[in-house]
C-alpha cells in the first residue's frame, strides 16, 4: 500500500499515523521537554545539585528518545 504524499495527507493525519507506527517517541520527547523545564527552573534558583540532576535526566531521556526512534526504524 503506497502512502500519500505529505501535502495530500495533511499534518495531523500524518502525525497520527507516525505516532501509531512508533508510540514511544512522543512520551520520550515529553520527558526531554520536562527535564529541560526542570533544568531551567533549577538554573534560575541557583540550585547546583538540582541542575546537575536535571542535566543527567535530560541526557537519559534523550538517549531513551533516540533508542525509541532507532527501534522504530528497524
Amino acid at each position: 500500500m503506497s502512502q500519500p504524499s505529505p501535502s495530500q495527507e495533511g499534518f495531523w493525519a500524518r502525525s497520527k499515523r507516525k505516532n501509531e507506527e512508533n508510540p514511544f517517541i512522543l512520551p520520550a520527547v515529553g520527558l526531554v521537554i520536562y527535564s529541560l523545564y526542570k533544568m531551567s527552573a533549577s538554573l534560575l534558583r541557583n540550585d547546583r545539585v538540582g541542575f546537575q540532576q536535571s542535566q543527567r535526566m535530560r541526557v537519559g531521556s534523550q538517549i531513551l528518545a533516540l533508542a525509541a526512534f532507532s527501534g522504530g526504524m528497524m
